[in-house]
């Protein structure tokens, strides 16, 4: 196996294409670069999965960063399914904590608890650690 020239870094994502398997690899980042730091912003990395959509064939297998791998048909629609769903649990559940402002609600994040709304909605997700891992950024984010 033998990697495409170019390794490719988005501002949320990098990625990588081994050229005679029909592989290709995604490692994630939480969001785009800002002050040093990342940043969580689902738009932003929709919008590189859609990129990613048009560049490669449907049935190139996609290996996430974490998980199980899949056809791009298939992994990358239930990406953005799940990008736009987390945020959704996320802004209900700091939504319904004690507090005037977002900031007084968000000092009252229950990481394991919001972690417990994600296995809800997500009940065949297998790795419960990287959810509340994720939730950091999008609480932060609100």
């Amino acid at each position: 196996m033998r990697l495409i020239a170019c390794i490719l870094i988005t501002l949320s994502l990098t990625f990588a294409q081994f050229a005679q398997a029909g592989q290709l690899y995604i490692f994630e980042s939480e969001g785009p670069i800002v002050n040093n730091k990342t940043a969580y912003s689902a738009e932003n990395w929709i919008a590189v999965l859609k990129k990613i959509q048009t560049l490669y064939k449907s049935d190139v297998v996609v290996y996430g960063g974490r998980g199980k791998s899949g056809k791009l048909m298939d992994v990358i629609p239930a990406q953005i399914t799940y990008l736009n769903k987390a945020q959704e649990i996320t802004k209900l559940y700091v939504g319904s904590l004690p507090g005037a402002t977002w900031e007084e609600k968000k000092k009252n994040v229950n990481y394991a608890d919001l972690t417990k709304e994600f296995e809800k909605t997500f009940p065949a997700y297998t790795l419960s650690y990287m959810i509340t891992y994720g939730s950091y950024g999008l609480v932060n984010s609100l």
